[in-house]
């Protein structure tokens, strides 16, 4: 149902609000570059156009 990345995608977007620094050696990431890319925009649906639509 769910792949490592999305898993991981979702911690990092949820512990979002930590330091970096402790969330790249939770997670494992030598980038910090590389684990923002799993850090998604947790305000994106606040926003939504498909708000306007009803969804």
């Amino acid at each position: 149902m769910f792949s490592g990345h999305s898993m991981r995608a979702g911690f990092a977007t949820t512990a979002a609000d930590i330091p970096l620094a402790q969330l790249a050696k939770h997670t494992r990431h030598k980038s910090l570059e590389v684990l923002m890319g799993y850090v998604r925009e947790s305000e994106a649906w606040k926003n939504s156009a498909l708000k306007v639509v009803g969804f």
